[in-house]
């Protein structure tokens, strides 16, 4: 991601949906195809680093839409504990978040049953905060690890 200052949306809690522009309409779309993926970072970096932020860097083609049912989207997740969260916005030159708000979401989400992310792609990067989710962020890594398993036969 380039570093250059970008403004920063409110926390905004899905479901219903994401609040903001037109630069926001991947990330709803992403995330269900993605959730599998992102609640299991979530609930890994959860019992290695304590409460933090799952980070989704995604690659979008430009000038097209995505066919999210059928075209893989490069993407990288990362977890920031909460003690890191300041400094790695300022590196990346995303210091214009409300890091009182962003705190306080990190401080009062219930980290077994929600999590919060950073969403980065477009010129609006956006935070949601995932609540009231059908699986939970330990069912996510649960079935991760048995996709895994699947298919690279560990565990047999």
């Amino acid at each position: 991601m380039p570093s250059q200052s970008r403004a920063f949306l409110p926390i905004t809690s899905l479901p219903p949906g994401i609040a903001g522009g037109d630069g926001t309409a991947w990330v709803q779309p992403f995330l269900h195809q993605h959730f599998v993926q992102v609640g299991a970072m979530a609930w890994q970096g959860l019992h290695r680093s304590g409460r933090g932020l799952v980070v989704c860097e995604v690659e979008l083609p430009q000038g097209r839409p995505i066919h999210w049912a059928t075209e893989p989207v490069p993407h990288r997740l990362a977890y920031w504990p909460r003690g890191e969260v300041t400094a790695q916005l300022v590196a990346l030159g995303l210091d214009t978040v409300d890091h009182g708000l962003l705190q306080h979401a990190l401080v009062t989400y219930e980290a077994g049953t929600e999590l919060v992310a950073l969403m980065l792609a477009s010129a609006e990067p956006t935070i949601v905060q995932l609540r009231r989710m059908r699986i939970t962020p330990a069912e996510c890594h649960r079935q991760l690890q048995r996709r895994r398993s699947e298919f690279c036969g560990v565990g047999r």
